[in-house]
């Protein structure tokens, strides 16, 4: 009951709280209820572009004039995330959900899926509001949601089975039952082999299988899918495309995606959101139409620029209509309106008579504009509208490092338009910047990164302060060497009585029923020394029968003390190091009182304690308490300094940084500087404090105390560093360090107490434990000096002055070994971390490969570029590799990974050249090495005239690398800003390679095309190699993509509206004028068919048979054109 309806975590739409009383509740069905009054629905549905659906389609799921507005932090204006959203979802269809980041399509889904509240209107799925869906005592598995979130939601421990089962159960599927379903979601999702795997084992391409069988398990027949294909390659892709296909029928399915052709493969009907608000909704052929998006057509010509002319008069002479939208190289691209359709077998036959005559024409081709088209202009035009209301002018940036401009300034393009002018004229950074630079740079990145982190601050200087200032409260009154004043024992001796009563003294007590005289009569004093054994041998025994001295008494003993008024009795006997002395002591006077009884002579014993590393009258604590604070609190700067680097290297921003060509000196120094800073300034504020509050113990030696505070962090600081490559993340750095810290250095408190008591006369013994300790670990070290501070100096008992062994002896062998630690440790470091792999790579790389040549099966493409390469062909690129292999030690099962395997390609400037294929190709492998992240097990790759293998600082100075996930320690940007960023670190400097590892992954389709221009544009004056998922990215900025289309291409793809459901003289049509089509897809009014390249002979004879036969045939819309790089 609660958990409906008081917000939680998991779901901020709560219920009211009478809902168990609603019909609602007690029924799985539809509502008959009427819905809420939308006081906010106003005109907005009329300004959107849609078209009708089919007449018998069934409406799944209903979005009414859904709103959700936010208020800003800051300023409390009001934002609105969905502006008055009204959409409609039909059973058996798929819709995709379109937006640029922050368009809404996120909170849609919240609200769909109960996770935040709508502000007003409402939804209905299967025709009950999303409310009272909730409130469903006993939802049938039909009727529950599947989602599959953007992000996995799975236990790492748990098998594939066994998360199918777990959710089967949730969505209410009879126990009985579970088995047979979980096993039939296994089949479809393909995880048959992987069905008793746990999850960790798995690649990221059958997590998401995985994620998406989860949605759709039990029957569900409401499907929101949240990027199920993220981050995957194309094969790993199609998979989760051929599920959602396959599964749909009878299910309504949501899903959102930045992939604008998975957006068309996968969506029935598309819907375009920006600014909170649906701007187009229809199938993607109405959309094309509507918003007059027509084909794309390159064409492969010879590299002179009068060819580049020729072709483009061609294309003009019978299309005037026609955009050139980029030239490079040898290709031209040009953009041709779909009313010109009907004069395209003429433009095509024109370009075919061209092959090898005068224009230089080698091939072309045509493809139908991405829906990606259609989206941005949609989103232009939102953009447009939005300035316009503002009153706002948009400008735009022009990227001139050479007049002052940042590399950010590149992404603050806003016209669309193909012709960017970019003025990368600054001329490289060689060189480098100078060390001091480096070091000054570095250590404003860390003060950045901490003032702009409070609790980090806080964490790092206020809570040491804090416990500092604690400590010194605890040690104020703490008298270190004050002990008890000398004992004085006079003892009257009452020879009538049969026991004995001593005067009450912190040092001695004794039994309560001795049974006879402690002494005889007629004893004399000289008979008796200073050692017990005389003391025993002499005494009588007959008189001390039942009687023992106090060192050996048992711990029970009754004892009485006399107080000079009355007895207390039963006071616990506790022995002390004066006990034997204080028994001679009495014994000594006793005879003196029977010898000399009216001399009034008396002995007394003083005594004085020697130094100690321990102050054992401390019976409060307050030493030890703070000490433990101190320790503890001071090991968390070498903690979450450490935490930083590990993170800096999870992240790769370490690389980054490196590859960018900071020296590794430099580097740590920077770090040292930072943290070494932070000691000295709570070492500053401990000693004032103490000094201050004149604590007994350290006051008198407050120079020591600054010293050790500075020498424990410094040495626990480059210790930190050392031990960093141990850890994998900043929470176990920073556990891992303060339980070391901590742990050990209280647990060599408990050493020195055990040595104290055990070898008091060792001070040798307790020196030495001391160094051995502070080795392993500096802490140790502190404490031994504060101990050893805190016992020295005069001894104020009686205010006798007692000088013992200086500060300097007891204490200047922990300094030593503490420098020694920081020198040590910060040397190791810097050697691990800059020792050149010139040599280890070179022992590695010696080795020819032992596979050989290229395979004989290779292709002809592949093996003329390894020729090239090899004959020297590419010296002069600025990217070349030669025979790259990597190989992996063997597994658990014994098989070994060659990852890359004899590669060898060169990229001159002026190319962008893509790394493609799928997850676990070796595409971020050979980007890893041509960085120097990796060592290659055979074969070499030279940048710039640098070789990895023996000039890997060149190397670095001379790229620019974008890694896979964002090396950004950032805390506001999203995820296309940080890749964003993340390019203009690459750019800046000007290198002459730049290394793209996915640069526009997870950004929407408008900024993709933004990143897109400014990778064509940097291609004029860099060479730059890429990976990527998205064949689109890859045909828009890379060189030879037509060559490939050509040689690999499947033919052609025809995609037909038909006017009526009746799709049979379509068909029939197609099937007699190209015997060779294959249909790939049918949907109501929709076909879509394959041509395999042996079965058209021209695109011309294509188009010209369709535009002749379109009326009869029936045909509404039609799109013809090349299969694309991802086919």
């Amino acid at each position: 009951y609660f958990s409906n309806v008081i917000p939680s975590q998991t779901s901020a739409v709560t219920l009211p709280f009478y809902f168990p009383f609603t019909r609602a509740y007690w029924t799985s069905g539809a509502s008959q209820g009427t819905l809420p009054r939308l006081e906010h629905l106003g005109t907005t549905a009329a300004t959107v572009v849609k078209d009708d659906p089919p007449a018998d389609a069934v409406v799944g799921i209903s979005v009414i004039g859904l709103g959700k507005t936010f208020k800003h932090p800051k300023t409390s204006r009001v934002q609105h995330a969905v502006r008055e959203l009204s959409l409609d979802a039909y059973e058996g269809q798929t819709l995709a959900l379109l937006g640029k980041n922050g368009a809404g399509k996120s909170t849609l889904i919240s609200m769909l899926t109960g996770l935040i509240p709508a502000t007003y209107g409402t939804a209905l799925i299967r025709g009950t509001p999303i409310l009272e869906s909730r409130a469903a005592r006993k939802p049938s598995p039909s009727d529950t949601l599947g989602i599959c979130p953007q992000h996995d939601v799975l236990w790492d421990k748990l098998t594939v089975r066994q998360h199918l089962e777990l959710f089967a159960g949730l969505k209410g599927v009879p126990a009985r039952e579970i088995a047979a379903v979980t096993t039939d979601a296994i089949v479809r999702c393909d995880l048959e082999e992987k069905g008793h795997a746990f999850v960790e084992t798995l690649s990221g391409g059958q997590k998401r299988k995985l994620s998406v069988g989860i949605a759709y398990i039990g029957g569900s027949r409401t499907i929101i899918l949240d990027e199920p294909t993220s981050g995957m390659d194309p094969l790993s892709r199609r998979a989760i495309w051929d599920i959602v296909n396959r599964e749909k029928q009878g299910r309504t399915v949501i899903f959102t995606t930045h992939f604008m052709d998975e957006a068309e493969y996968l969506g029935d009907r598309i819907a375009i959101l920006a600014s909170g608000q649906l701007k187009a909704t229809g199938t993607t052929l109405f959309l094309k139409r509507t918003y007059g998006v027509g084909y794309s057509m390159t064409v492969m010509r010879s590299d002179s620029e009068r060819s580049a002319t020729e072709v483009s008069e061609i294309v003009r002479s019978h299309l005037p209509d026609a955009t050139a939208i980029g030239a490079s190289g040898s290709e031209s691209t040009f953009s041709l309106p779909t009313a010109g359709r009907a004069w395209f077998p003429a433009l095509l036959r024109d370009l075919d008579g061209e092959r090898g005559q005068g224009a230089g024409v080698r091939t072309y081709g045509l493809s139908v504009t991405s829906l990606e088209e259609v989206f941005l202009r949609i989103v232009s035009e939102e953009e447009e509208a939005q300035a316009a209301d503002e009153n706002t002018l948009e400008v735009s940036a022009k990227f001139s490092p050479s007049q002052g401009g940042s590399a950010t300034d590149l992404f603050e393009l806003n016209d669309l338009e193909s012709e960017r002018k970019f003025d990368t004229g600054a001329a490289a950074v060689e060189g480098g910047a100078g060390f001091i630079r480096q070091v000054v740079v570095l250590f404003l990145k860390l003060f950045r990164l901490n003032v702009r982190e409070p609790g980090i601050m806080i964490a790092r200087l206020v809570l040491p302060i804090i416990v500092t200032i604690f400590a010194a409260w605890l040690m104020r009154n703490s008298d270190g060497t004050c002990y008890p004043p000398p004992v004085q024992p006079a003892i009257p001796l009452e020879w009538a009585a049969r026991d004995i009563y001593l005067p009450e003294s912190p040092f001695l007590v004794s039994p309560s029923n001795f049974p006879f005289a402690v002494v005889e009569p007629n004893a004399t004093a000289p008979q008796f020394t200073n050692s017990l054994a005389t003391f025993n041998s002499l005494a009588d025994e007959s008189q001390l029968a039942g009687a023992l001295l106090l060192p050996t008494l048992s711990a029970n003993a009754s004892v009485s003390t006399w107080d000079g008024s009355y007895i207390a009795s039963q006071a616990s006997l506790v022995g002390d190091v004066v006990t034997q002395s204080a028994v001679i002591n009495l014994a000594d006077n006793a005879f003196i009182d029977v010898r000399e009884s009216k001399s009034g002579h008396q002995i007394s014993t003083v005594f004085h304690r020697f130094d100690s590393p321990f102050a054992e009258d401390n019976e409060d604590g307050s030493v030890f308490g703070a000490v433990f604070a101190l320790v503890t609190i001071y090991a968390i700067i070498p903690a979450l300094s450490t935490s930083a680097i590990v993170k800096e290297k999870l992240w790769k921003a370490k690389h980054q940084q490196r590859v960018s060509g900071a020296r590794p000196l430099a580097y740590w120094v920077s770090y040292l500087l930072w943290d070494g800073l932070n000691v000295v300034v709570i070492a500053v504020v401990a000693a004032i404090t103490f000094r201050a509050a004149g604590t007994p113990m350290l006051s008198d030696h407050i120079i020591v105390v600054f010293g050790a505070i500075v020498l424990n962090g410094l040495a626990s600081i480059t210790m930190s560093y050392a031990l960093s490559p141990r850890f994998d993340t900043p929470a176990g750095a920073n556990g891992g360090l303060i339980a070391m810290f901590a742990g050990l250095g209280l647990f060599y408190v408990l050493v020195l107490l055990e040595l104290v008591y055990q070898l008091r006369s060792a001070q040798s013994t307790i020196d030495i434990v001391g160094t051995v300790f502070t080795a392993y670990v500096p802490s140790a070290g502190f404490i031994h000096i504060l101990f050893s501070v805190a016992n020295f100096g005069p001894l104020r008992c009686a205010r006798v002055t007692y000088e013992l062994r200086t500060v300097g002896d007891a204490t200047w062998y922990i300094f030593v070994a503490l420098a020694a630690q920081v020198v040590v440790f910060f040397a190791w470091t810097v050697w691990r971390d800059s020792r050149s792999s010139a040599s280890a790579g070179s022992a590695q790389a010696k080795g020819e490969d032992p596979e050989g040549l290229l395979r004989s099966d290779a292709d002809p493409d592949v093996v003329a570029e390894a020729a090239r390469v090899d004959a020297g062909g590419a010296n002069s690129d600025a990217a070349v590799i030669r025979h790259l292999r990597k190989r992996y030690p063997p597994n658990a099962d014994g098989r070994e990974k060659i990852a890359v395997r004899n590669l060898s390609l060169g990229v001159p400037v002026g190319q962008c050249f893509a790394l493609l294929g799928p997850n676990g190709a070796g595409k971020t492998t050979a980007l890893s090495i041509l960085a120097g992240e990796q060592l290659p097990s055979s074969g070499d790759c030279i940048v710039d005239g640098h070789s990895v293998l023996s000039d890997l600082a060149g190397v670095q100075a001379s790229i620019g690398v974008t890694p896979q996930f964002d090396a950004l320690l950032t805390q506001h940007l999203s995820g296309g800003n940080k890749r964003k960023t993340s390019v203009g670190i690459a750019v800046v400097g000007k290198p002459p390679c730049l290394m793209l590892d996915e640069p526009s992954t997870g950004m929407d389709p408008a900024s993709k095309r933004s990143m897109w221009d400014v990778i064509s544009a940097l291609r004029k004056e860099h060479a730059i190699i890429l990976t990527t998922h998205s064949m689109e990215e890859a045909s828009s900025i890379c060189n030879r993509i037509q060559h490939l289309r050509d040689r690999y291409g499947t033919g052609y793809q025809l995609e037909i509206q038909t006017r009526t459901d009746d799709t049979n003289l379509a068909r029939s049509f197609v099937t007699q004028a190209f015997p060779g089509a294959v249909l790939l897809e049918y949907q109501r009014r929709h076909l879509r068919y394959a041509f395999p390249p042996e079965s058209v002979e021209s695109i011309a004879d294509v188009f010209e048979a369709i535009e002749a036969s379109r009326d009869a045939a029936g045909i509404d819309d039609y799109s013809l054109g090349q299969t694309s790089l991802e086919q």
